[in-house]
Formats: structure tokens, sequence, C-alpha cells
């Protein structure tokens, strides 16, 4: 005879009934593996006084220089390529509405790109130019804000007191000096690459040449000033996004308390 099967009220109830043992197990499991709590306190370090115990660790400038530059320029170089590169079918389509006046808008602008026959291609000319420019524009922006700013402070450690209190009351003008000079030769970096994908996407049979191609032909063509020309309003539409400097003492990347860690006695 077979047994009658479980109710199923009684099937929950031993289910609960199960659950609630292994949490109570699971919880006891813990408590016995976790240290009590005076032993955590005793586990915990103690504070020290400021200036008390081991040494801070020197900083990656402090300890390696030129690994901190390179590191510096490396991350300007991707942030400024990637995110100007990615916005380049805006930059096609605002390039086409200066350049063409029988277009209405940008629905007009890109109504006329997809019909040209090429797909997606057309709203990605200029890429390999700006992709390239702004890796070299980023690279002397960040790498050489960083460079100059520090080296102007370190000049100023080395004339003594002296230039320690020049470099204290001249902090924040310093460090706009150091991102703009930075930033000229930033621009004269991107110049070059700028005009070639401004030639690109107004003209289809350079943008079929290619950027090498096309860099080589119109300097060849009309001269080598020619990838300069508009050098001017270049930098000074990129001198708007500059490396911000700050004036906050405790500010260990841009402030020259970074530079000066060993005789300036209090942070700049």
């Amino acid at each position: 005879m077979r047994n009658a099967p479980m109710p199923a009220q009684a099937l929950r109830w031993r289910r609960h009934v199960l659950l609630t043992c292994l949490a109570w197990l699971s919880i006891a499991a813990a408590g016995v593996a976790r240290p009590p709590v005076a032993d955590r306190r005793h586990a915990r370090p103690k504070p020290t006084a400021k200036g008390a115990g081991t040494a801070p660790q020197p900083s990656l400038y402090d300890s390696n220089r030129r690994k901190y530059f390179c590191l510096t320029a490396l991350s300007g170089a991707i942030s400024c390529s990637v995110t100007h590169s990615a916005v380049v079918p805006l930059d096609v389509i605002k390039t086409a509405l200066q350049t063409d006046a029988s277009l209405a808008g940008p629905r007009a602008a890109v109504a006329t790109l997809l019909h040209s026959g090429k797909g997606i291609g057309p709203f990605f000319t200029g890429l390999g130019p700006t992709a390239v420019g702004y890796w070299l524009q980023g690279a002397a922006k960040f790498g050489g804000y960083e460079l100059i700013k520090r080296s102007a402070f370190s000049a100023l450690q080395d004339c003594g007191d002296r230039g320690e209190e020049i470099a204290r009351k001249l902090k924040l003008p310093i460090m706009l000096a150091s991102a703009a000079a930075a930033e000229v030769v930033a621009s004269a970096a991107l110049c070059p690459l700028e005009v070639v994908k401004l030639r690109m996407q107004t003209s289809s049979a350079l943008a079929d040449l290619g950027m090498r191609k096309a860099l080589f032909h119109v300097a060849g063509l009309e001269g080598f000033g020619v990838l300069y020309r508009g050098f001017v309003p270049i930098a000074l539409r990129q001198g708007a996004s500059a490396p911000r400097p700050t004036a906050t003492p405790t500010n260990t990347s841009f402030g020259p308390a970074a530079s000066l860690p060993s005789r300036a006695p209090t942070p700049l």
C-alpha cells in the first residue's frame, strides 16, 4: 500500500523550517569566523600624529619623473583623440552647413550626405586627421602643461626663500601662463591636421586620397605655410579647453606643493 502524499501545507512548513535552520547555521558560522569586537579593536591600526610614524611613500613624480610626464601626455592624448573622434559626424554636418548655402538646416545636410551613394561613410570624413591631430594636441597640452608648470616652480625653488615666496604669491599666474604656453605648442601640432581635415570634408577628391596623401598634396600645391592658416583662431579656441589650474593649497596635481616637497616649509 502506497503512502498518502504529504499535504501542501506540511511541505511549506518543512521548507520554512529547513530554510530557517540554514539561515541560523550561516549566522553562527559567520560569528565563529569573525573575531570578537575586542580583537578587531586591537587589530585595527591606531592613528598616528601628523608627521609621526613611517615616512609617506614618494609620488610618481618624485620617483620617476620621465614616467610621470609620459603617462600624463598619454592620458591627454587618449582623452582628446577619443572624444573629438566621437563627434566627427557632427563636425561633418557643421562644415556642410557652413560651406553650402543651399542647405536649409541640419536635416537637409544629413539627407544630402545619406543620398551621396556612399552609405554612412561621408559622416566620418576627416576621422583620420581628427584622431591623429587631437592625439598630438592632447599629449602636448596636458604633458606640456605639467612639464612647464613644474619646471617653473622648481626653478623658483632653486632660488631659495625669495623664489619660494614668489612661487607662493604668483602661483595662479604661473599656472595660467604654463597652460597658455602648452596650448600654443599643442595648437601648432594640431593646426596642419585641422587644415587637412577641413579640405577633406569640403573636397571629395581629397577625401578619396586619404590623410597622408591629402597632406602632401595640399602642402606641395599651396606651400607649407597653408597648413598653418588659421593658427591664431585655433589656438584661441583650444585655449578655452586648456587644463584648469586651481589655487587650492592641498591639490597635489596642479599645485606647486607637489613640486616643492622637500624645502617648502608649508604648502603653497
